[in-house]
């Protein structure tokens, strides 16, 4: 599991999802979202490899705070073929695009 935090200040953005998957892997998968409280998705690489094979399921949440926006990212079921400092960099990569963005829209 790995767990992820950024705060950002008010803002209203758009935001489309877009990844690549390691390994040139497809994935597929299925998300839920309530608004302004929570994003789950439940993805899993369409791999061979068992090593990267299992669903893995990443929640981000919304927390109001006093001068913002707190985000919190969870992330669940990674599978054993996926290095956690892999994983963790990936959740830095995206919370850095996602600070840039909010930066950009104000």
């Amino acid at each position: 599991m790995t767990n992820a935090r950024l705060h950002v200040a008010p803002v209203t953005i758009d935001v489309r999802h877009d990844f690549e998957a390691i390994d040139s892997s497809e994935s597929r998968g299925e998300g839920v979202a309530v608004p302004n409280e929570r994003v789950v998705e439940i993805d899993e690489f369409e791999t061979d490899d068992p090593s990267l094979q299992g669903e893995m399921r990443m929640t981000i949440s919304l927390e109001d705070v006093a001068d913002g926006t707190e985000v919190v990212g969870l992330h669940d079921g990674i599978p054993p073929g996926v290095a956690l400092a892999d994983n963790e960099l990936g959740w830095q990569s995206a919370f850095s695009r996602l600070a840039a963005l909010v930066e950009r829209c104000r």
